[in-house]
């Protein structure tokens, strides 16, 4: 949230364990714009994402646990 974003924007995601997560941002061509590693605790958690360096457009965001969970979040950058 928000989405459509500007500046950041806020990944909202349960964590099902204690581990790394992975952040991986897309853009619709397939380039990757940034990728990062966190650690998060298990349950619900937060990710601040900086989006004030890309273009407008729609972008992908894959967000995977070092367990093997992942989800992937289309996203839009005004």
């Amino acid at each position: 949230a928000p989405n459509p974003a500007r500046n950041h924007t806020e990944v909202r995601f349960f964590n099902p364990a204690d581990g790394n997560v992975q952040f991986e941002l897309y853009s619709i061509q397939g380039q990757m714009m940034m990728k990062s590693l966190e650690h998060f605790a298990i349950g619900s958690q937060r990710f601040e994402l900086p989006l004030h360096d890309l273009t407008n457009g729609f972008y992908l965001l894959n967000i995977k646990h070092q367990n093997g969970w992942r989800q992937t979040v289309k996203l839009v950058v005004q």
